[in-house]
């Protein structure tokens, strides 16, 4: 995720810069998104197949931090398929950029929720 979006934002700087367009963290970013959503996907899919533990008495500790985190994380990530796509296909139109830029914030507050979710279970 960390790199996706390093990368992503390296992408959206040789975009809309103001300078020539390179293309060159294009492929990068395309295979880290990719790359990643999959991952994503893969543990998710595990982590809701799991069995379930024994029912605690409803507080909020670690794990409901956890949960909440990557389902906000996993809202963002099909925001950023969608918006990803559709920027891309908005090429050399008015409001790309502005899709773009969606995009990128999008993909930073997906990073937090991502970190705040590890980040709950490892501190």
């Amino acid at each position: 995720q960390l790199a996706t979006t390093v990368v992503g934002q390296l992408n959206y700087s040789d975009l809309y810069s103001g300078g020539p367009e390179t293309a060159r963290y294009k492929l990068t970013h395309k295979a880290l998104a990719y790359t990643t959503l999959g991952v994503f996907v893969a543990t998710g899919a595990l982590a809701l197949l799991a069995p379930s533990a024994p029912e605690a008495r409803r507080r909020v500790d670690r794990v409901a931090v956890h949960r909440f985190a990557m389902l906000t994380a996993a809202a963002g990530m099909v925001a950023q398929a969608v918006l990803g796509i559709h920027a891309r296909e908005r090429v050399g139109r008015l409001d790309q950029e502005r899709f773009a830029t969606v995009h990128l914030a999008v993909g930073y507050a997906t990073f937090a929720a991502v970190a705040a979710g590890v980040g709950a279970l490892v501190f």
